[in-house]
Formats: structure tokens, sequence, C-alpha cells
């Protein structure tokens, strides 16, 4: 799943950006976050080196597992 996760995060982010408004967003969030010049460069090659250790310490820290809950939705077969 997290391989698919990349690919499509790589592939849509051209299509995201095809105004100027869209692209002075993102010129500005590079600016907002200290992103290098050479971001968009990298950015393929920063998104490939993200492990599933990454995302589960990140997810770790964001969601309490005290705090989730499941639902089931449908009926019973």
């Amino acid at each position: 799943e997290l391989d698919e996760a990349k690919t499509y995060y790589k592939g849509s982010f051209i299509r995201n950006y095809t105004s100027t408004s869209t692209i002075s967003s993102l010129l500005n969030a590079v600016q907002i976050y200290g992103l290098s010049i050479n971001y968009f460069e990298q950015r393929d090659e920063i998104i490939d080196q993200i492990t599933l250790e990454d995302v589960n310490s990140i997810a770790k820290k964001i969601f309490s597992s005290k705090d989730l809950y499941f639902v089931v939705v449908g009926g019973s077969s």
C-alpha cells in the first residue's frame, strides 16, 4: 500500500498545479516551510525514501489508540 500511495502522490502532483493560483500557493508553501530551491527536483527522491517505519512512527504520534473507533457498516452475511 505504501508503494501505491507514493506512486499516486508523485503522479498527481503535476495535475494539481495547473493554474496560477495553485502554483502560487505551492510556491508560498515552499517558502513557509523553508524548503530548498531544489525541492522540485528532489521531491520524488524524498518521497521514495519514506519507509513504512516512518509512516508508522508519525501515525503513532498523531493517532492515539484510545481515541480510535471501529465502525462496521452493512448487514451481516
